[in-house]
């Protein structure tokens, strides 16, 4: 009889807990955040009373201002919910992070300000954020970004005359066009290309901005680094070489991850190929 309880009781558990987690995943598919607007108030912004309105410094409404909306009622999330607020200042190294606790609120339009010391400058907007919808346990629900990359394709280059135009003829430098192409090796052309195309150019990115390349490749199991410095003036399509004594010849690319961090090396943005998160690194 016992035996039979127990065995009652640890099947209840087992069921508790999973339908615990299917409600946790359902949860956290069916919250979204709509594409955030940003803009500087010069007072309080005027409201409705169903718009949940939060911001940094208390009792000061003056600053920078991140209005979203989210797929379902803020009430309804798990308690002890909050934004996550990650951004940089214009000619600031550094990254800074607030949180906004959310409450059993009955909206789903938000408005979260940077207000009195952390944002006074109205002519001024952030050059990097990251807002996040993050519940109790750490879990991620939802995640928006001003930086992104909208597309990655990769290209093997075994000819060097491939990024030849007829103007370097006459010039003898070399014509990128619109293409910004950063290579491991300067001198040597050919190799291994990861083709990124962001959704706006690296001239609108924190400065000193650099691209960290983890690859593996057929010619080894090893993981290996790159590091690209990222120019200040560069376009929205960006090629990054892994060329001369980078790329053996014949190899082939097995998976990769690219990292996008600030001159203080916090990561900005992270991007994966399916295999890269298969592999113990």
């Amino acid at each position: 009889m016992l035996k039979r309880n127990s065995a009652h009781f640890l099947f209840l558990a087992l069921f508790v807990f999973g339908l615990f987690g299917v409600v946790t995943e359902a949860v956290a598919k069916s919250v979204h955040l709509y594409p955030v607007k940003s803009r500087f108030f010069s007072r309080k912004p005027m409201v409705k009373p169903d718009v949940f309105l939060e911001v940094s410094r208390a009792e000061n409404y003056v600053g920078y201002y991140f209005m979203t909306g989210t797929g379902q009622a803020l009430k309804d999330l798990p308690s002890g919910c909050r934004f996550q607020l990650d951004y940089m200042r214009p000619g600031k190294a550094k990254m800074r992070t607030k949180s906004f606790p959310i409450g059993a609120v009955d909206s789903k339009r938000v408005y979260l300000g940077l207000t009195g010391r952390d944002w006074r400058n109205p002519r001024q907007k952030p050059v990097y954020w990251r807002l996040r919808l993050i519940d109790p346990q750490g879990t991620v629900l939802a995640d928006q970004q001003n930086i992104k990359i909208k597309t990655v394709t990769t290209e093997l280059y075994e000819h060097a005359d491939a990024f030849k135009h007829i103007s370097e003829y006459f010039t003898g430098k070399e014509n990128t066009f619109y293409r910004t192409v950063i290579r491991s090796n300067a001198e040597e052309r050919t190799g291994f290309y990861l083709i990124l195309k962001l959704n706006q150019p690296l001239a609108r990115l924190p400065k000193g901005s650099q691209l960290v390349l983890h690859y593996i490749t057929s010619a080894s199991a090893d993981t290996k680094e790159h590091v690209f410095a990222l120019p200040e003036d560069g376009g929205s399509e960006v090629y990054l070489g892994l060329t001369g004594q980078d790329w053996e010849k014949g190899a082939k690319l097995i998976s990769w991850e690219a990292v996008l961090k600030n001159s203080m090396g916090q990561e900005l943005l992270r991007e994966t190929s399916f295999l890269f998160n298969q592999v113990d690194h």
